[in-house]
């Protein structure tokens, strides 16, 4: 016989977590029944990058996968949210509230109101918060701005503890392909990207922009595109070239960085100042990363570092743009490739 008849929990479960698990499957040993409030998302513009929080359905359709596999579904009732406080203020039946450090006070406040609604308060089952390897929380926020996966693993840290890397030869073969969508292009005008790849852009993106190449960077210039960060080496398929747009890129950009990264290699330097950048761009700045050397490759770590839902574009040479938009998929897609890299 478990120790509450019923038990009440909510949030919003935006890319449900092992946090977000943990939390359930704990409340579920405590009670027979359990109502869920899945937040519609009344209080998402508080949250941090609340443009890539999920739809209500998409988090819906997750925990019932996740309470399906730990045959939880059938004891859990699941409502819409549609405030902070829901039914947990009126109902007579409840009996138990499930709450960790950071909605403790939710969770008094809601007591606090049956008190006056002269209904007996809520046990109040405390949990702890589910911390990653380094003893931080895993929170959807982190999940959101890129920095860790819905398993805890921090992609930031891991992309930032790396030495100097360079590709073997026999390695390159991964490379020749698009890692996005290619959008087909010619390059001979240097805003050929303006039919395909930036159709639709302008004055629509609430999400960052990032440019990697001269030609691309360029292109977005010539179609006054709001970017976000644009990296470029004044070089285009390793040839020197003159960047026209050179003092119109300078003038809209709010900080500016350079490193170094020799053709073929990702290096901490650069790999780190490209880390800065986009935590910059959180501030909706708009930045310049200048590399001596070669850009190319750092379309991994940017990848890596960037929050959910950001535009990657760089360019493929002979064939077009290619668009990375960023997610848990792309950033796994980028972690297998940088595994293809060696030390120096």
């Amino acid at each position: 016989m478990k120790k509450y008849r019923n038990l009440v929990l909510a949030g919003t479960f935006d890319h449900l977590h092992l946090g977000h698990q943990d939390f359930i499957k704990k409340s579920a040993l405590e009670t027979d029944l359990i109502y869920l409030g899945l937040s519609i998302g009344f209080n998402n513009n508080h949250k941090k990058n609340p443009a890539s929080i999920q739809s209500f359905t998409k988090r819906k359709k997750n925990l019932q996968k996740y309470l399906q596999k730990e045959n939880l579904l059938k004891k859990t009732l699941i409502f819409p949210l549609n405030d902070c406080f829901g039914p947990a203020t009126t109902s007579v039946n409840l009996e138990t509230i499930s709450a960790t450090k950071n909605t403790l006070t939710g969770a008094k406040l809601i007591n606090q109101t049956r008190k006056k609604n002269r209904l007996k308060p809520l046990k109040i089952n405390l949990l702890d918060l589910k911390k990653d390897y380094q003893r931080k929380t895993i929170s959807s926020s982190r999940i959101r701005l890129g920095e860790i996966n819905s398993q805890g693993f921090n992609y930031k840290k891991n992309i930032l503890a790396k030495k100097n890397l360079y590709l073997p030869k026999d390695s390159r073969q991964y490379f020749k392909k698009p890692i996005g969508q290619l959008l087909k292009g010619c390059q001979k005008n240097i805003s050929w990207a303006s039919l395909k790849a930036l159709k639709g852009l302008k004055n629509t993106s609430s999400h960052p922009i990032i440019t990697i190449g001269d030609i691309t960077t360029q292109a977005f210039l010539l179609n006054n595109i709001k970017t976000s960060l644009n990296v470029v080496d004044y070089r285009c398929q390793r040839k020197k070239i003159e960047f026209k747009l050179h003092q119109k890129i300078i003038s809209q950009t709010n900080f500016y960085f350079k490193a170094r990264n020799e053709p073929g290699t990702l290096s901490n330097q650069a790999i780190s100042k490209l880390s800065q950048a986009i935590h910059l761009n959180l501030g909706n700045k708009i930045g310049l990363l200048e590399i001596k050397g070669e850009e190319d490759l750092l379309v991994l770590p940017a990848i890596l570092l960037s929050p959910l839902k950001t535009k990657i574009f760089y360019g493929q040479p002979h064939q077009g743009l290619v668009k990375v938009e960023v997610n848990e998929k792309t950033k796994n897609m980028a972690l297998n490739l940088i595994s293809k890299f060696k030390s120096f």
